[in-house]
């Protein structure tokens, strides 16, 4: 059982850390980042004991990457994309496509659109996950900024 969990997080990381090298992150921001992308993959893992649909399984993962980007981009005072990005790897429904695409030319038209369906949902919650939290984000700095701007008008 141990195996079956730590090996999947361990290659999302791997993989996360080789596409950081890539995009020329260096330094701490790289590991963090594939940190991101190890965190992504552990809450896809772990959501499925409790979600059975795979899109809602990535829109959990995806709102923990995207909390995780937004933190570390605010410690290491980097754009919140560089751990977003990495994040997302893990994530990429890249297989549906394939699969999508295999069956669409293999002539099974509804298990392309049912398969093709599947991963659009994957793709669109991927894409709702980041702008909830990054919507949120911004909410919450902006409020913060007010107080603060409030405070010393005060004084």
């Amino acid at each position: 059982m141990a195996e079956s969990f730590f090996l999947p997080v361990f290659y999302a990381f791997a993989a996360s850390f080789c596409f950081g090298i890539l995009f020329n992150i260096r330094g701490g921001r790289l590991w963090a980042a594939a940190a991101c992308g190890a965190l992504s993959w552990t809450v896809y893992l772990m959501s499925g004991q409790w979600l059975s649909s795979v899109i809602a399984r990535n829109l959990a993962a995806m709102v923990a990457v995207s909390v995780c980007a937004e933190v570390m981009a605010r410690l290491f005072k980097t754009p919140v994309s560089t751990f977003l990005v990495l994040g997302l790897i893990p994530l990429v429904p890249g297989a549906g496509m394939y699969d999508t695409m295999e069956r669409m030319l293999s002539g099974d038209l509804s298990g392309a659109v049912s398969v093709g369906l599947t991963t659009l949902g994957v793709a669109a919650a991927l894409g709702f996950g980041i702008v909830m939290v990054s919507s949120f984000s911004r909410i919450v700095t902006a409020a913060l900024r007010k107080k603060r701007v409030d405070k010393r008008q005060e004084v």
